[in-house]
């Protein structure tokens, strides 16, 4: 593990996803506090749609800011690299629905802002897809339309259509994708938060374990954190890692975007997973948690969930039901 890591470990490790919100001080205590999520007033709904071949070289994007209640669209014109590859070699971007005749494939995408709420929106995605080339498959016209719930970095797949000579090497489909991201004000867009965060492990024989990771990202940006293995026996008793019979692993995503009153907005994401010595069986689950925070403070999530059965070890509740782990977190703007 390298040092921009900063991965400091006592003695052995474990962690928490599935997470209950429990707001913290130190790391020897906890304290109350009026924290929880607030609606993000100042955040903008924006939908994102990339287009390109199945090789993925060249792929392309355009972005739709969202606008509550009135839709907002583009018209999406590839251009293909010959006249039997779908590889893009470039696209049109317009805002007319007479574009759509203007090339060998065009899509009207639009969208509309129905509602904003705890970390996801509502939306109303509709498009259109005109084709002009005759190789190509599906040929007739199509609408589609459908009100989707989507939460920061969802998305799915709008359509796809494909060549009947598909061409070797080059691409065969293409396809337009969509994905919903969440834009702050622009004099925050070149903001810093920096991550630190504790993991802090409570065996049901009263035996205490923490580890730290710290990690620094952008304004918006989605980064990973992990933490080693905890090496247990079958029956829950900690272990060294070569008698290991199971290992419990922690992971996850952070995200955080800086408000202008300095408060940050958090989600954190993580799954917690235990894994029998020899991989071949395991077992886990994963949450989400969103809030938003003070600079500086410092918040903890934790998971008591049923885990459920691994292989010959039968259910682990039996054996880890008394075990407590909690992740501590203080996020705080670096410039």
């Amino acid at each position: 593990m390298n040092e921009t890591e900063k991965m400091m470990f006592e003695k052995s490790l474990c962690a928490a996803a599935a997470f209950v919100l429990v707001l913290a001080g130190a790391l020897s205590g906890a304290q109350e506090s009026g924290g929880g999520w607030e609606p993000p007033l100042e955040t903008r709904p924006v939908l994102t749609v990339r287009a390109g071949g199945d090789s993925g070289v060249g792929a392309m994007s355009g972005s739709i800011q969202l606008r509550q209640d009135e839709y907002v669209g583009m018209v999406i014109t590839p251009a293909f690299r010959n006249v039997e590859d779908l590889c893009v070699g470039g696209i049109e971007v317009g805002v007319s629905s007479a574009d759509l005749d203007q090339g060998a494939a065009a899509w009207h995408v639009e969208g509309r802002l129905v509602e904003l709420r705890q970390g996801e929106a509502t939306i109303d995605l509709r498009w259109t897809r005109r084709i002009n080339r005759p190789d190509l498959r599906p040929a007739d016209p199509a609408a589609w339309e459908q009100r989707l719930v989507l939460r920061q970095g969802d998305g799915g797949v709008l359509d796809v259509v494909r060549t009947t000579k598909p061409p070797s090497p080059g691409c065969g489909s293409f396809s337009l994708t969509y994905e919903l991201e969440f834009e702050g004000p622009q004099a925050l867009a070149g903001a810093a938060v920096a991550y630190d965060l504790w993991l802090v492990q409570q065996d049901g024989d009263g035996e205490r374990v923490t580890d730290r990771y710290q990690v620094t990202a952008r304004q918006g940006q989605k980064v990973d954190y992990f933490f080693r293995p905890v090496p247990y026996a079958g029956d829950g008793r900690r272990a060294d890692g070569h008698s290991a019979d199971i290992l419990m692993d922690v992971s996850g995503t952070i995200r955080g975007r800086v408000r202008t009153d300095g408060r940050i907005d958090l989600t954190v994401d993580g799954s917690r997973w235990f894994t029998d010595a020899a991989s071949t069986a395991a077992v886990g689950h994963q949450g989400r948690t969103m809030l938003t925070v003070r600079p500086g403070e410092t918040i903890e999530v934790s998971t008591n969930l049923p885990i459920g059965p691994l292989g010959k070890f039968g259910d682990l509740n039996q054996v880890f039901g008394k075990h407590r782990t909690a992740v501590r977190i203080t996020a705080k703007r670096l410039w």
